[in-house]
């Protein structure tokens, strides 16, 4: 069967730490992974010492916006988590080193992979949870250059404590976490911010997909109110270890192009020496050389993952934020290759409810590169076979007629609505100059029509071609 393609500060805070936070500043070489290839980096002019030590943090401040006594926050009126970080100034707004400014380098400070030590406080239901020192480092890609910065948490040793202890979601069973992201929204925070909190929440128990957990919470910096973020999961190698109680040794995590893997951790030997090779010289429409791909890759997570990457009509996808991952040890259940979701910050944009793109197998889009088809790599290939159309076409429509429904993304948007308020969004949006708490409302009910006009139009092609598919 072959399908045509249709077409192609306010006043200085003034605070002081009684014992130093200073530590040896820390930078990340090139690799992709947040914890490979960390060296000290001498070119800085900031104390090092080999430990920190915090016995009591003193802080002044005229700025009625503020918060200078763990009293306030009930005060404030905040009904979600409070985050508080205390980071000494100069790692914020200094030019050699600060990593909230362009800076005196070649490349811009907040775009490097520096980290510093900081002091988190963490608040629910008015009452402090618990208290650590944790590195800092700016997150994410295009939405550094945002004044509210995606913001990286990271327990070690070195800072005291290797592991937090303390259940951060709800629907989690993982209480144990060694990193945590601050999510600012992405490139797309100047409006919505929840946008792949909400799709997540859409499909949590109706996949084994593995995704970052989510809980908005407010943040404050040195005292100052910072704004709404979204605190995330990051799925490092620690992730695994528990959540499936795998080393972090034994982990091999790869992104980008399924066809040109770049290495975040562990190494790509396996999938260059036998997943690429193999997918590429044989056909998967022989059952044979069909059984044998399935020892490789995880079907089911497979036909999940284009699932609803495809459904949610990802801009910012594939290649771009895609990741992949399998353990090391070949008696391991976890043997097989496993995508994950990750980023969905571009989806479910109102304009794009009729245009999908299926590799090879369909495109009516011109809104995608398609010089990314690459990342349809192995998708392709199993889409060779008739036995995976039908049951990739078949799992579409559950996700179609169970998992997006328009009750499930309306309630999954208006859980986190609700939860936000839009009387702590307007705070968020008097801090940064963002849109307004009723532009935001209509933000999220454009992700309700999306949904509710691409379910209609997408469930007859489906149709089709599962019934073609069961025809051939």
């Amino acid at each position: 069967m072959t399908h045509q393609l249709l077409r192609k500060f306010h006043k200085p805070l003034i605070f002081i730490l009684t014992a130093h936070l200073a530590i040896t500043f820390l930078l990340l070489s090139s690799c992709n992974s947040d914890d490979n290839g960390i060296e000290d980096d001498s070119t800085l002019d900031i104390r090092d010492t080999d430990s920190v030590s915090i016995d009591s943090l003193i802080t002044e401040t005229e700025d009625s916006t503020s918060l200078s006594s763990d009293s306030l926050l009930t005060q404030f009126g905040h009904s979600l988590p409070v985050v508080k970080i205390t980071i000494n100034g100069e790692y914020l707004w200094s030019e050699d080193s600060g990593l909230f400014v362009v800076g005196n380098g070649t490349v811009e400070n907040y775009l490097q992979n520096w980290e510093f030590p900081a002091y988190l406080s963490y608040y629910e239901f008015g009452e402090k949870a618990f208290i650590d020192t944790v590195g800092f480092r700016i997150k994410g890609k295009k939405s550094r250059h945002l004044p509210n910065k995606s913001i990286g948490l990271y327990w070690r040793t070195k800072y005291g404590k290797d592991v937090l202890k303390h259940p951060m979601f709800k629907n989690n069973s993982i209480e144990k976490f060694e990193r945590l992201k601050l999510h600012n929204g992405g490139s797309h925070s100047r409006r919505l911010i929840i946008r792949t909190a909400g799709i997540t929440r859409t499909i949590q128990g109706h996949t084994l997909l593995d995704f970052a957990s989510t809980q908005p919470v407010i943040v404050y910096l040195n005292e100052e109110y910072w704004g709404l973020y979204v605190l995330t999961e990051m799925i490092t190698p620690h992730y695994f270890k528990y959540k499936y109680d795998l080393e972090k040794s034994d982990i091999n995590l790869l992104v980008s192009s399924p066809k040109h893997p770049v290495i975040d951790d562990g190494t790509a030997d396996s999938w260059n020496d036998e997943v690429i090779p193999f997918l590429t010289e044989n056909d998967l429409a022989d059952s044979i050389n069909y059984s044998e791909a399935l020892q490789m890759i995880d079907k089911q997570l497979l036909i999940d993952y284009f699932i609803i990457e495809t459904y949610i009509f990802n801009r910012d996808w594939p290649i771009f934020n895609m990741r992949w991952w399998n353990s090391k040890s070949q008696t391991s259940i976890y043997s097989k290759w496993r995508y994950l979701i990750f980023d969905l910050d571009t989806s479910f944009g109102s304009a794009n409810s009729e245009e999908l793109w299926l590799g090879d197998f369909f495109i009516n889009t011109d809104l995608m590169d398609q010089e990314l088809g690459d990342g349809f790599f192995v998708f392709n290939a199993f889409m060779k076979n008739i036995e995976f159309r039908i049951e990739f076409f078949s799992r579409y429509l559950y996700f179609i007629d169970t998992v997006f429904t328009e009750e499930n993304v309306g309630l999954a948007f208006d859980n986190l609505t609700n939860e936000i308020g839009v009387d702590e969004y307007n705070r968020h949006q008097q801090k940064w100059d963002y849109e307004t708490g009723e532009t935001w409302l209509e933000g999220i009910e454009s992700f309700k029509k999306f949904n509710k006009d691409r379910n209609l139009w997408i469930k007859p092609l489906i149709l089709e071609w599962l019934s073609e598919a069961k025809t051939e």
